[in-house]
C-alpha cells in the first residue's frame, strides 16, 4: 500500500506510519516471512462471532471469502493466517486493477466456538491505481 493513496471511511488519508506499524505488528504474529507476505495482495477479515465466543479457527480455510470486480477473479488464493482471535489474513497471488472490489463473506462457511454458523456479509471498496512514472 502507498501512503496517502487511500482513505479510511472518514476520508482521512492513511499514513506510512500506520501502514508500517499495523502491517509489521500483524505480520509479526504470522509465522511467515514478513516481506513475502507484504509483497502479495492480501485482505484482513475480522469475523464477528456471537457474544462471548471466538472464531473456530478450524473452520477457516479460505472458502469464506469471495472476491469480485477489479480483476479479483484473476487472483489465486494462497493461504490464510490468523492475526488475532477473530481476524484472519487472506493472501493471494496476482494483481488487482482499478475498479470496485466486492468482498462477499459466504453464509455458513465458518463457525464460532459455540458452533454458530457465520452469516453472509458484503463490503465494497474502490481500488485506484496511480502511475508514479507519469510526467505532469
Amino acid at each position: 500500500f502507498l501512503a496517502g493513496s487511500w482513505q479510511d471511511v472518514d476520508g482521512t488519508p492513511v499514513t506510512q506510519v500506520q501502514i508500517d506499524k499495523n502491517g509489521a505488528e500483524k505480520a509479526a504474529k504470522v509465522r511467515v516471512d514478513e516481506n513475502a507476505l507484504r509483497a502479495r495482495p492480501y485482505l484482513d477479515v475480522t469475523f464477528t462471532p456471537t457474544t462471548g465466543e471466538s472464531v473456530d479457527a478450524t473452520t477457516i480455510d479460505g472458502d469464506e471469502v469471495e472476491l469480485m470486480g477489479a480483476d479479483a477473479e484473476n487472483l489465486l488464493f494462497l493461504s490464510v493466517h490468523r492475526l488475532s482471535e477473530n481476524t484472519f489474513r487472506y493472501v493471494y497471488q496476482g494483481q488487482l486493477d482499478t475498479g470496485l472490489l466486492t468482498v462477499n463473506l459466504i453464509a455458513g462457511s465458518w463457525r464460532d466456538t459455540a458452533g454458530n454458523a457465520g452469516v453472509a456479509n458484503k463490503q465494497q471498496v474502490a481500488v485506484t491505481c496511480w502511475n508514479w512514472r507519469q510526467k505532469w
